[in-house]
């Protein structure tokens, strides 16, 4: 990212380390193991999530097969709407796109999704997914994520209070709730893979 990327990057780092300590504490019944990335490179051709795809995930044996579903945690995850240009306080939930790469993961994870706020939908050549989601799904993986800009992306102005707690916290719920939805669903659902 460019400048300090507070509300750029930081909700995606906040969320991927809440995920993890909610895992290590057992909140995430159904779901028995976790492989944690954290990406670099976006600006310079998706460098991190490339290399990640193509040689740290085939270093640990992950596959489409395998892997029950890929979360992409990207940009402008959990920001604010509007900002006051006196004060710079933030105001309102900006909705950052989100989507998933097939109907039967759509159906697990969309109801959370919703109650959030999003409005994630199926990712085809049709719709197309952005960011380092559409990479994870072209290399066939189930997946969903997020991605997006806001009216602080890629200035200096994208700091710290470009998002909030309260924010972050709205946006764990969903992905928390996304993910005990998938890790109780029957494996035979985790492995049907988009035609």
């Amino acid at each position: 990212g460019w400048h300090t990327c507070g509300g750029e990057r930081g909700p995606g780092v906040a969320l991927l380390l809440s995920m993890a300590r909610l895992f290590a504490a057992g909140g995430l019944p159904g779901v028995s193991e976790v492989v944690l990335f954290g990406n670099s490179g976006h600006e310079i051709g998706s460098l991190g999530a490339e290399h990640t795809l193509a040689v740290s995930a085939q270093r640990m044996g992950l596959n489409p097969d395998n892997v029950a579903v890929w979360v992409s945690l990207g940009a402008s995850i959990a920001v604010f709407e509007d900002f006051d240009e006196a004060t710079g306080e933030g105001s309102g939930f900006h909705i950052s796109s989100s989507g998933y790469s097939d109907e039967a993961l759509g159906y697990l994870v969309a109801g959370p999704l919703v109650d959030a706020g999003y409005a994630p939908y199926l990712c085809s050549d049709e719709t197309s997914c952005g960011g380092e989601l559409s990479a994870i799904i072209e290399e066939g993986y189930r997946a969903f994520g997020w991605w997006g800009t806001f009216s602080r992306f890629h200035t200096a102005a994208d700091d710290a209070t470009s998002t909030s707690p309260s924010l972050l916290a709205n946006v764990a719920e969903a992905l928390a709730g996304s993910l005990r939805a998938v890790g109780q669903s029957a494996p035979s659902a985790l492995h049907q893979h988009p035609q």
